[in-house]
């Protein structure tokens, strides 16, 4: 790496992130152009969609309170590429996170998101959740992406906590699909390898 960029790196990141790959080769994709980010997020969503079929047999864990767990492998059959209409608005709720071993909440996370005019996919795959006193929570490990909803639902109506949030819009070239009929969708990709561009709502 020249010494230039390492120094820059160090003073963006810390220099303790420096040793870490995936947060180093992150940050470097969030530099890249749009369009190769464009790109990439569609072999990522072609690579998903070719792997539609049954799914595997889930394993439930039971714990107490009448919390079950389920972990569901696989990707459902039903998925398929949202049409986004023109000019049409998502929101992406945003948590605080861990990075170089110190907190940042969703308010600071928020800003760092809105400079860098970037999302990152995140480490928590999508889950269907039942509500009390049922507790179901389905787990499907294999979609990961980044994750979005309407502007017209609450965090807690999708399942998350109350946090900050961005209402956007995509380009047309970003694929999106839909999990959950007009209230989630997703850009499907791994965990920090999809980064996406997009703009702040007007």
């Amino acid at each position: 790496m020249p010494w230039r960029l390492n120094i820059l790196l160090s003073l963006l990141i810390g220099a303790s992130a420096l040793a870490n790959p995936t947060c180093l080769e992150t940050l470097q994709r969030t530099m890249e152009s749009d369009e190769a980010l464009i790109a990439r997020a569609q072999i990522f969503a072609s690579e998903l969609l070719a792997k539609r079929g049954p799914l595997h047999t889930p394993e439930q864990e039971g714990f107490g309170g009448g919390v079950v767990r389920v972990e569901t492998g696989g990707v459902p059959s039903h998925l398929k590429l949202y049409a986004k209409k023109k000019g049409e608005v998502f929101r992406h709720y945003v948590t605080g996170r861990m990075q170089s071993g110190q907190w940042h909440d969703a308010d600071e996370t928020t800003r760092a998101i809105l400079k860098s005019g970037r999302l990152v996919a995140g480490f928590t795959p999508y889950v269907k959740s039942d509500t009390p006193p049922k507790w179901y929570f389905e787990r499907f490990p294999d979609l990961t992406g980044v994750f979005l909803t309407k502007p017209a639902f609450e965090a807690e109506q999708i399942g998350v906590f109350p946090t900050s949030y961005i209402d956007l819009e995509l380009d047309d070239g970003i694929p999106v699909i839909e999990l959950e009929p007009g209230k989630i969708y997703f850009i499907p990709g791994p965990p920090k390898e999809l980064v996406v561009p997009f703009l702040v709502a007007k």
